[in-house]
């Protein structure tokens, strides 16, 4: 199957990674694992090391996060569903 700029689209698709704990983790907590985890991401050694691995920083909330999973289905479901 050929790929999509072998088609002549050119596509644009970051990849993310995300940190996600199950639903249901109590508000509480959430809050401390949201703490610690935008000060790990925002320390200098691990900020010194970004640009090494390819990647850009973009820390979102649990809500931050959820927003925009939902504004990425909505704009990619389309696109998916035209191809089946």
């Amino acid at each position: 199957m050929p790929t999509l700029a072998a088609q002549g689209y050119e596509v644009v698709s970051p990849g993310t990674l995300n940190i996600s704990a199950p639903a249901g983790v109590p508000a509480d907590v959430v809050a401390v694992l949201e703490k610690a985890l935008k000060e790990a991401s925002s320390s200098p050694a691990f900020v010194d090391k970004l640009p090494a691995s390819g990647y850009e920083l973009s820390y979102r909330t649990s809500k931050e996060l959820e927003q925009y999973w939902a504004e990425t289905e909505e704009r990619v479901r389309p696109v998916v569903t035209a191809a089946k």
